[in-house]
């Protein structure tokens, strides 16, 4: 999530989460999350002055073509389908709903109390 990276740099930013024994590994995982029904990273080509590709996730935003120069174009040009909303997200709907149904009922029986004690 730091930005584009080469194997090198993600095989050392790592190393809490998977212990890479050599790049070779990190290329390999890489392709396969290329390769998944949802790319979840791109290969990007070498920039002036860089000597490796670099990969960078999409999981946010795609990465911008006009900022980086695309090793296979057609993968960081294709748009991410649209984002349904999450789990959390329609449950915290559903809540919100619930809420507001409770405070409804809530007023309703203060209400009815009032009128009781009155």
């Amino acid at each position: 999530l730091r930005g584009p990276q080469t194997p090198g740099e993600l095989r050392s930013r790592s190393g809490r989460l998977h212990a890479f024994d050599d790049i070779g590994q990190v290329e390999a995982a890489l392709q396969r999350m290329t390769i998944e029904e949802r790319e979840l990273v791109v290969e990007l080509a070498r920039g002036p002055g860089q000597k490796e590709n670099r990969w960078a996730h999409q999981l946010g935003d795609l990465v911008d073509p006009g900022s980086v120069t695309a090793a296979v174009p057609q993968r960081a040009m294709t748009p991410m389908p649209a984002r349904r909303p999450s789990v959390s997200e329609d449950r915290v709907s559903r809540l919100e709903e619930r809420v507001e149904s409770l405070e409804e009922t809530v007023s309703a029986l203060r209400s009815e109390l009032d009128d009781l004690l009155s």
